[in-house]
């Protein structure tokens, strides 16, 4: 029903559709199970909120995406420089957290985000025009 809508209706033809699904445990099905297929996917991604960025979550998406992107959709907690360099094909991250938390975790924000791992959009190569540095003073 979204597809329909957005592409027929208002005619949107530039999407990226992105299946997105939580990280494997013991009462998850595996996520083969409810991948729609290639035709209408262009990205993979998995949620991680228990920290654990297991290996075998890793292998499950790239071995059901082949060479499609894939993403960590969600993440309760920030992917270290390590786990970066042990599963490099992760192209995302997105950071979702309680503000509350932001204290405890701003060492582990600061470390990722000037990491040699990830990349900020002034540093894309396509990316013409640099940005100012934005300045985050909760984490100073």
């Amino acid at each position: 029903m979204l597809f329909e809508r957005l592409t027929h209706f208002h005619k949107l033809n530039n999407l990226l559709w992105v299946f997105n699904a939580n990280e494997l445990r013991l009462n998850v099905d595996a996520y083969h199970k409810y991948y729609p297929g290639d035709a209408v996917v262009d990205i993979l991604a998995t949620d991680v909120y228990s920290n654990k960025f297991t290996a075998r979550d890793y292998k499950s998406l790239l071995a059901l995406a082949g060479e499609k992107p894939i993403a960590l959709g969600e993440v309760g907690n920030i992917p270290t420089s390590k786990l970066l360099r042990k599963q490099p094909r992760w192209t995302w991250f997105m950071y979702w957290h309680d503000p509350s938390t932001l204290e405890r975790d701003k060492k582990s924000v600061r470390d990722i985000y000037e990491s040699k791992e990830t990349l900020s959009l002034s540093e894309l190569p396509w990316v013409k025009t640099k940005r100012p540095k934005v300045h985050y003073p909760i984490l100073k």
